[in-house]
């Protein structure tokens, strides 16, 4: 019964006009380390020793992926492209369709780091990874691999990233602001004060969508650091995700009274356009690049959904 109560909860709905619905598909009844989504109910999970490929219809589990070490992650995907890091370092994996479902694993790393974020970019990817000594951001597939030092109070916050997959360059956050880094440069440089330490960036709107986790408010901003808009979502941010080809972002927010809520915001002009209740805030989000499918991962359960668009009764024949 207990079970059946967080399922429901699970998936109420409150959606504006013109807003999206989301239909529970299925449960993964795992611990997990990462999801990355793709339309076509496809999505590949990191688990404890393994990655495997699991069929969101009804959270089948299929193939599965040994890399060294017991510590896969999944933390990303671009352009079919998945970032995976173990204990050997981080992989490029590709599952684009014009590989005929065949994965092409590109090693993009050693393993002289504890990569703990790592984003997909056209060309490789961008890794955070803490080191004996300190920590570092490093992108893979650009030529020769290059890297940049960042400073010890940088490394002791332990920041966010947001990356343009096109040119490389990447926003690192904290709490106390924001540097950027580049591939060319090679540097990371300080650019704005006002802090985040959850971020991720949208290609279909240009835009990093911004927040400090436990605060109320979430902003979004161009890669020089302009704020576009700002929303209050009147709770605690947890996560943030970019909603694919759809130019929104997803938020999930816990509430004071314990109950929390999935947002969509317009990529835009941060307008909510629609709102789905969870029992609490307790979530992190993954959705796919066309925006068709997301999932809530929680404490040793990933919930699937399918997506799409809600239509007025007066419109429907």
């Amino acid at each position: 019964m207990r079970n059946a109560t967080f399922i429901a909860a699970l998936t109420m709905l409150a959606a504006c006009d013109g807003g999206l619905q989301f239909a529970h598909t299925s449960t993964l009844h795992q611990s997990t380390r990462g999801v990355a989504l793709q339309d076509g109910d496809y999505a590949r999970v990191g688990m404890s020793g393994t990655t495997c490929d699991v069929d969101t219809s009804y959270a089948g589990v299929s193939t599965d992926y040994d890399y060294a070490g017991s510590e896969d992650t999944i933390h990303d995907v671009e352009n079919g492209k998945v970032v995976v890091t173990s204990d050997d370092g981080f992989h490029i994996v590709d599952r684009n369709p014009a590989t005929m479902g065949q994965d092409q694993d590109i090693p993009a790393s050693n393993a002289h780091a504890n990569w703990t974020q790592a984003v997909a970019t056209d060309d490789g990817a961008v890794a955070f990874g803490e080191t004996s000594t300190g920590c570092l951001i490093e992108w893979a597939g650009y030529g020769d691999d290059v890297a940049a030092t960042l400073k010890p109070s940088v490394c002791e916050a332990t920041p966010a990233i947001a990356a343009d997959p096109v040119t490389g360059n990447t926003l690192v956050g904290t709490a106390d602001g924001i540097s950027i880094a580049t591939p060319v440069a090679d540097t990371v440089e300080p650019m704005i004060d006002e802090g985040a330490d959850l971020m991720v960036f949208d290609s279909s709107t240009e835009l990093v969508y911004a927040a400090i986790r436990g605060e109320t408010e979430v902003r979004a901003m161009d890669f020089d650091g302009n704020v576009v808009w700002r929303t209050d979502l009147m709770g605690a941010v947890t996560d943030i995700e970019d909603f694919g080809d759809r130019m929104s972002a997803l938020v999930t927010v816990a509430f004071d009274d314990g109950t929390g809520s999935v947002f969509v915001l317009d990529g835009l002009t941060g307008e909510i356009t629609s709102e789905m209740g969870t029992p609490d805030g307790n979530q992190q989000l993954a959705a796919s690049e066309g925006g068709g499918q997301i999932a809530l991962v929680r404490e040793g359960e990933v919930h699937f959904y399918e997506v799409y668009t809600w239509l007025p009764s007066s419109l429907i024949e």
